[in-house]
């Protein structure tokens, strides 16, 4: 076989696989997506404040792993947000 049959047979190779990729990531997001929305009926609502508390703990962790990362520009905006939920939650 000359290089371009070669380079021929390699892409079409190459697009049959991705083809085939691209159908079963359809497949698992469609499915991913079904089990999300019936897991979503299966799930009781959270209230208002039990979201921000979620929130609050997952912006506290990210605080003290920016800090110990001595990123403290980003802990900054990180702590504006953090004063922002308290406040929220203190409102309610």
């Amino acid at each position: 076989m000359s290089e371009d049959e070669l380079d021929s047979l390699a892409k079409k190779i190459a697009d049959k696989v991705y083809d085939a990729l691209l159908s079963k990531q359809q497949e698992w997001d469609q499915q991913f997506y079904a089990e999300f929305e019936e897991m979503k009926k299966q799930t009781p609502l959270m209230s208002k404040e039990e979201v921000l508390i979620i929130e609050l703990n997952e912006l506290e962790d990210q605080l003290n792993r920016q800090v110990k990362a001595e990123q403290f520009e980003k802990a900054s905006i990180t702590k504006n947000k953090i004063t922002n939920i308290k406040n929220q939650i203190k409102k309610l």
